[in-house]
């Protein structure tokens, strides 16, 4: 019991910003859907890398994780409209790339 309880405390020292893969709202400035790779590549005011994948210039929506055309078209909406957008980004495509996991319209 004592060791959670240790763990659990030294969990709560670490920040939680080094666990949070929310990036700042912003807005979408391309989407670039590829065929090639069956993905849509997005890129936005504010780019982060929290799994420091190998590029940090587009984030990666890929087509085959659950609710992909939701939130492919919330981006484009976004988009569309100028408003604003924030995206968590967690894991790195195959081909280095940010994984879009969640899209928060702002």
């Amino acid at each position: 019991m004592k060791k959670i309880i240790i763990v659990f405390v030294a969990m709560m020292l670490v920040p939680l910003q080094a666990y949070c893969g929310w990036n700042s709202i912003g807005k979408i400035k391309i989407v670039y859907p590829n065929s090639a790779v069956n993905s849509v590549y997005v890129s936005h005011d504010s780019m982060i890398n929290p799994d420091s994948c190998t590029y940090n210039t587009y984030y990666l929506l890929d087509s085959s994780l659950p609710m992909t055309k939701e939130m492919f078209s919330t981006i484009l909406m976004s988009k569309a409209t100028s408003a604003d957008i924030q995206l968590y980004i967690s894991g790195c495509s195959s081909n280095g790339f940010p994984l879009i996991r969640h899209v928060l319209l702002r």
